[in-house]
């Protein structure tokens, strides 16, 4: 192959002299532009007979091209050849007009690639155009035979990517991929899920109230009340379980996923998808533990699709009080920490069933002299302090122990 190309640099060199030797810079790098463009086209669609055959005559090929002394030398150089006979294909019924085409045995990738290299060179060297005004580099796509499995020196075959053989595939040379609208049985198994999941959610997902409840540190949820907020959501995922173990129980299960994400073997991200459609459930509502850094939790109940804005808008009016209400935080889960964006969803961001989610100050705010002066006092279940000697925060759950 290499002396292949040594054979054809001088035509080459001959092309480009005599276009930089008669032409203004100006017009010399806009014929350079353009045949990169053709010899692009070329490598990146192997087959196609359309971006292998120019007319003659075409306007915009006479005035980039033809009309520059050494612009259709480039054009030979590359492999064109001047064809006058009817192109049936690429032309009206009886017209007839001249046409540069590229013939199969001319057309040569590697020499090609040689041509783009130097044509790139000379406009930023000599013609002094800027990397980024040139069409970027992509490596060319090689051609298929028929009933091949295996690309020409492109990395072997794709288990992943389905080949297709038929008449139109056999015409051109290369595989042309899946038909239009075709779906492989596990993307129609996945779209049906998704839409019986999208039916569930629409039909269990009403505006429920929040019914916030805040504990002091160290304090654990009151057994009445927290059977009473639950019979007041008539919750299905949450009736029979603590709202602590019921957090616990998701982490537990978030790890147990993650695990088995690292010991899973190569597959499709359909087949992902649709293993993880298959295990999901359809939730009425979300129990969301916002835990403050003096150690405080409030805590809520959330749409599955709500977002992490409407999460922040609740704190903000619910569950903070006075000038608190106006200073700005943030949203962050853990470990590793994450920061929630306002636009994602609970149900986006794996927080269901129930999560614990941490506040984090975007300024410097004193909570421990302002003691709980900072959340609403109406939300607590009782006026004493922290409990003593019993239910206190298990480390799992983020909570800090006394």
């Amino acid at each position: 192959m290499a002396s292949a190309i040594t054979s054809r640099k001088p035509q080459l060199e001959v092309s480009l002299s005599k276009l930089l030797n008669n032409n203004f810079d100006a017009d010399s790098l806009t014929c350079i532009q353009t045949c990169l463009k053709v010899v692009d086209n070329i490598l990146q669609k192997p087959g196609d007979e359309k971006v292998r055959s120019m007319r003659y005559q075409n306007p915009a090929m006479q005035k980039k091209i033809i009309s520059k002394q050494g612009g259709g030398d480039i054009l030979y150089s590359c492999g064109f050849v001047l064809q006058e006979e009817e192109q049936k294909l690429l032309m009206t019924e009886g017209e007839e007009a001249p046409f540069f085409v590229l013939h199969n045995q001319n057309e040569d990738t590697d020499w090609l690639v040689y041509v783009r290299h130097t044509l790139s060179k000379v406009a930023v060297h000599q013609l002094k155009c800027r990397v980024d005004d040139l069409p970027k580099f992509q490596p060319p796509k090689r051609k298929l035979a028929v009933g091949n499995t295996s690309s020409e020196g492109g990395g072997g075959f794709n288990v992943y990517q389905g080949t297709r053989f038929d008449g139109q595939s056999a015409a051109v040379g290369q595989s042309l991929g899946p038909p239009k609208g075709w779906k492989s049985t596990t993307e129609s198994r996945l779209e049906s899920l998704e839409k019986r999941q999208a039916q569930l959610a629409k039909k269990h997902q009403v505006a429920k109230e929040r019914n916030w409840v805040a504990l002091r540190p160290g304090e654990v949820m009151n057994p009445a009340s927290s059977a009473m907020a639950q019979t007041q959501s008539s919750s299905s995922t949450s009736s029979s379980r603590e709202d602590s173990a019921l957090i616990a129980s998701h982490i537990q299960k978030q790890q147990k996923s993650r695990q088995e994400e690292a010991n899973r073997g190569f597959t499709t991200k359909a087949m992902r998808d649709l293993e993880r459609m298959k295990k999901q459930k359809v939730y009425s509502h979300t129990l969301l533990a916002i835990s403050f850094p003096d150690g405080s939790t409030c805590k809520g109940q959330f749409l599955p699709v709500e977002n992490i804005n409407t999460v922040m808008e609740s704190i903000r009016q619910e569950v903070l009080v006075g000038d608190y209400q106006a200073e700005e935080f943030e949203l962050y889960i853990t470990p590793p920490r994450t920061k929630l964006l306002s636009h994602q969803t609970l149900a986006d961001l794996d927080l269901v069933p129930a999560a614990k989610v941490y506040v984090s100050w975007k300024s410097p705010v004193n909570l421990k002299a302002a003691g709980l002066a900072y959340l609403n006092s109406a939300l607590f279940q009782s006026s004493g302090g922290p409990a003593m000697g019993h239910g206190v925060w298990s480390p799992c759950l983020g909570g800090r122990g006394r």
